[in-house]
């Protein structure tokens, strides 16, 4: 798994600490420091449930076919009601990891890569390598990459919440190396449903960050256990209204994230 964890080392318990951020903007320091931007969300986990889906909606590939991205839908790939849809509460959300079944099953994602290995993904170390299209050489996972279905490494790591009812928002694309029945083109979703409440005070929210952006040791911060996950990249990010209506700026912030040199 190129030396990273699986996406359990990534999952939260109650108490624990989330940001859920959106990327801004990429800036490069005079000392060619480059940093990202972004918007966070500061949570702690109230209450917890495992998630797993087994995504068949896939159709057969021949050799060499590939799908575009779309969203996962109930009548298939692109088709139907996004499978990761919330209709209902702005703090219910998935965090959750995936990985195909077949060996020969490619699976894209959309989002823009970061080269910090705790990130959301991770493409070869490049902070601004363009974002994949199917079916490029890079920027997919296969299960010839994993050491179990259900263990999808850390760096699938996806979030899924509210937004204007429908979803479709979280985009998979898939190419096929040799041929595969629609029996066999299966995609695994493991992770957790998490409820949420807000983090409203700014000295515990400064050492979330501290923890996310510095690897601050735990002892030295009243801040619980934190992770944060990134949705979305410089110009890829198109969730329409962006965040839930309940998330506002009481319990959100601007964080620069320093990840690597220029």
């Amino acid at each position: 798994m190129n030396g990273y964890g699986t996406i359990q080392s990534r999952l939260r318990d109650p108490g624990h600490g989330l940001v859920i951020a959106m990327a801004l903007e990429e800036k490069i320091k005079a000392n060619r420091q480059v940093t990202e931007t972004y918007k966070g969300w500061f949570f702690k986990v109230t209450k917890t449930a495992p998630f797993y889906y087994r995504y068949d909606a896939l159709s057969a590939f021949a050799d060499g076919e590939s799908s575009d991205f779309d969203y996962l839908g109930d009548g298939g790939h692109g088709t139907g009601e996004d499978i990761l849809r919330n209709e209902i509460d702005d703090y219910h959300v998935l965090h959750f990891g995936y990985a195909p079944e077949h060996p020969s099953l490619r699976v894209y994602e959309n989002v823009s890569p970061s080269s910090a290995p705790n990130r959301a993904s991770d493409r070869e170390g490049e902070p601004d390598f363009p974002d994949p299209t199917v079916p490029d050489p890079a920027g997919y996972i296969d299960s010839k990459r994993i050491d179990s279905q259900y263990a999808p490494p850390e760096t699938t790591e996806r979030v899924s919440f509210r937004n204007d009812d429908d979803g479709e928002f979280l985009q998979f694309g898939f190419h096929a190396e040799d041929s595969i029945s629609a029996d066999n083109a299966i995609l695994h979703l493991t992770g957790a449903g998490y409820k949420l409440a807000p983090v409203t005070d700014t000295a515990l929210q400064d050492e979330m960050v501290e923890i996310v952006t510095d690897n601050t040791p735990q002892q030295s911060t009243n801040a619980p256990p934190t992770v944060m996950t990134t949705v979305g990249g410089i110009g890829t990010f198109r969730l329409g209204t962006n965040e839930p209506d309940d998330w506002d700026d009481s319990h959100s912030r601007v964080i620069d994230y320093g990840i690597g040199s220029a």
